[in-house]
């Protein structure tokens, strides 16, 4: 069996070139390769992880029912695992590859398409469960029916979030389909706009949405999960679910809604589709 070291050549071999998910690589990925470690002389294949994977998030999530701040924290401790396993189920991918084939994926486009469709199916379910679930326990400690209606909203603005992209990519695929062929603009070099209009667009609003928006993915919303759990156990005085679910629910309904008013009003997916690709005659 590898080292540790031999296995981070093999099994992370693109951490290095995912540079936007800083948790994922400076932490994730110095815990995962062990659990991946673990794993591989069992025989687990890169789905079944991806199956647990899920398995765990709804587990974590069915924690958060309970009004027990003991129960919210493991099921915060149980979705820092589900995360865990989001990287270790890529590093089996890409040693059962190794074992096949003799060499390293080196790329995120070389990675299998099912375990991308997992990942996503994984990220749909888990979304809509961590609010949601979190209103329902927040229901059984205070009475009012006000937080599961407060939860099922998050979740629900968490879902469509991520329906918002797949339904962009999901348009653009479908319109690639009606021409013969399509050359793909590479992304070095291409001009953003004038000095002036990157001027107007670099403003404290921007960077604002910007910050929201990233608060309401994950992995930040999980680490803020584990936030709220570990003041509750250490300070019980007060309730920092409900500042935590407010936060998720309000703040996820405004990116959606700035995100698809952006969209519809400013027609960005005509312009990324004219910006990337020069189509062909149409079939």
């Amino acid at each position: 069996m590898e080292s540790i070291t031999e296995l981070r050549k093999i099994c992370q071999t693109t951490a290095k070139k995912d540079r936007s998910n800083v948790y994922m690589r400076y932490v994730c990925r110095f815990f995962s390769i062990y659990i991946t470690r673990f794993l591989i002389p069992l025989g687990i294949s890169a789905n079944q992880v991806s199956l647990l994977m899920i398995i765990t998030g709804i587990l974590a999530s069915c924690f958060f029912l309970s009004s027990s701040a003991v129960l919210f924290l493991l099921g915060a401790l149980l979705l820092q695992l589900w995360y865990l396993l989001d990287n270790v189920d890529g590093e089996v991918a890409r040693y059962r590859h190794f074992q096949k084939a003799g060499s390293m994926v080196s790329d995120k486009k070389d990675s299998l398409l099912e375990g991308m469709y997992y990942d996503m199916i994984n990220h749909y379910i888990v979304n809509l469960l961590v609010p949601t679930t979190i209103g329902f326990g927040l229901f059984r400690l205070s009475g009012s029916e006000f937080y599961i209606l407060l939860g099922l909203l998050g979740g629900l603005a968490q879902v469509l979030m991520l329906a918002m992209f797949d339904a962009r990519y999901r348009t653009i695929w479908f319109h690639l389909k009606k021409y013969r062929s399509v050359q793909i603009v590479k992304a070095e070099g291409k001009s953003e706009g004038s000095p002036e209009g990157k001027a107007k667009e670099e403003n404290v609003w921007k960077y604002g949405f910007m910050a929201m928006h990233y608060t309401v993915t994950y992995p930040t919303v999980m680490n803020l999960v584990t936030i709220a759990a570990l003041f509750n156990f250490i300070f019980p005085v007060g309730e920092w679910r409900i500042g935590l679910l407010w936060y998720l629910t309000i703040a996820s309904v405004l990116v959606t809604g700035i995100l698809i008013s952006r969209t519809i009003l400013n027609r960005t997916l005509t312009a990324e589709f004219c910006r990337d690709f020069i189509p062909s005659d149409h079939t």
